[in-house]
């Protein structure tokens, strides 16, 4: 994958250039890892386990941005990035934040800098703040969650394969599967077969086994033998180059029951109205409410805090399709579409898949594995 393929370099230019016109500020800082990734083009994802080794990505109004980044980081940020000036600092002999404050003072002009408050830890706060001589430290938090809650076609183009390649992971586990064999051996085939489609790692896989484990939202897989009439809910994905995937499909172990069946269909219709909901225009909240209306169509109940989220370089990325996020819908947004009905007597049935808002409305981009009914495992 090559990220400056993927990410509108020039979107991203115009957009900081006006961020900064905006709020009258003398720096924009790109802080997080996902969004260093996407101002740099550098992945760097170290510091997404160690936090003290921060990367920097900083833009002027005046001249070219540049990236700060850790000593031994250097070599691999310089090979992937389309900025020519790279700046380092030593680990541990110097603190990321006093060596931020250093660059912005020699580059900058007076003024306050925007940086990511919900990610700037905060002991480094007063370390920055008085590198820069009590400089105002403002929020772009919501800026970078807008710039990146739009894709690129390439970005578009990109998470369709790679939930592809999730969905035929979770086929050829289901299709090995058999009854008897542990919950635990299902799950890690179906992991090791994301491994052999390109996911660089997998950060998460939820798991629920019958009535009762189906139940539990973030169930983990164990030694249980899987057995004629259980339910299987798997929810998981993989990072590939930067990118989540993020599916959830069911399977059943030997045929279903009627009252199973009724209730992945009723499942499926409900999302279904969902998506079709998803047009240019439609805020985040109309959408929770179609949402809403559908399972009160089947006369079930509904206490889901949403109905599905953006996706990209962070799993849940804003906006989520929820009452609190005010954004409306626009041509090159992805979700994940992910109602759930949690049966006390049946179990918890999932589906969960990824949507594109186009021009002509809601696009489903999963498909490879299909969902008009639950998967039998033999």
């Amino acid at each position: 994958m090559d990220p400056l393929r993927l990410v509108d370099r020039e979107r991203l230019l115009t957009a900081v250039k006006a961020e900064l016109a905006a709020s009258g500020a003398a720096a924009l800082v790109a802080m997080a890892p996902e969004n260093v990734y996407y101002a740099s083009g550098a992945y760097i994802d170290s510091q997404k386990d160690i936090r003290e080794r921060a990367n920097f990505v900083v833009f002027f109004p005046q001249r070219d941005p540049l990236l700060v980044v850790c000593e031994v980081e250097a070599a691999g940020a310089r090979d992937q990035t389309w900025l020519g000036d790279v700046r380092t600092y030593r680990e541990f002999a110097q603190h990321p934040a006093a060596v931020l404050a250093e660059v912005i003072l020699a580059e900058a002009g007076s003024g306050s800098v925007a940086v990511e408050h919900e990610y700037l830890p905060s002991g480094w706060a007063p370390v920055l703040r008085a590198g820069l001589g009590g400089r105002e430290l403002i929020s772009c938090d919501r800026f970078w969650d807008r710039l990146r809650m739009v894709k690129s076609p390439g970005e578009i183009e990109f998470l369709a394969r790679i939930h592809r390649e999730t969905e035929r992971a979770i086929l050829g586990a289901f299709a090995a599967a058999r009854a008897g064999d542990t919950a635990r051996s299902v799950a890690a085939r179906m992991m090791e077969l994301l491994a052999e489609r390109g996911a660089d790692s997998i950060p998460f896989l939820a798991w629920g086994l019958g009535r009762e484990g189906s139940l539990l939202i973030h169930g983990r897989p164990d030694d249980t033998p899987l057995a004629q009439g259980d339910i299987v809910r798997v929810d998981y994905g993989g990072i590939f180059g930067g990118y989540w995937s993020d599916t959830a499909r069911m399977a059943v172990v030997g045929r279903p029951s009627r009252e199973q069946e009724e209730m992945w269909a009723a499942l499926i219709d409900i999302q279904r109205r969902i998506i079709a909901s998803m047009r240019p225009g439609a805020s985040v909240a109309e959408v929770y409410a179609a949402g809403e209306r559908a399972y009160a169509r089947h006369g079930l109940p509904f206490a889901m805090h949403h109905v599905g989220h953006s996706i990209g370089l962070e799993n849940h990325e804003y906006p989520l399709l929820c009452p609190q996020h005010d954004e409306g819908l626009q041509v090159g947004m992805a979700f994940e579409v992910e109602p759930f009905i949690l049966h006390p007597e049946l179990g918890g049935f999932h589906v969960e898949d990824l949507v594109a808002i186009t021009g002509d409305g809601p696009m489903v981009l999963t498909g490879a594995f299909s969902t008009a009914s639950m998967f039998v495992i033999g």
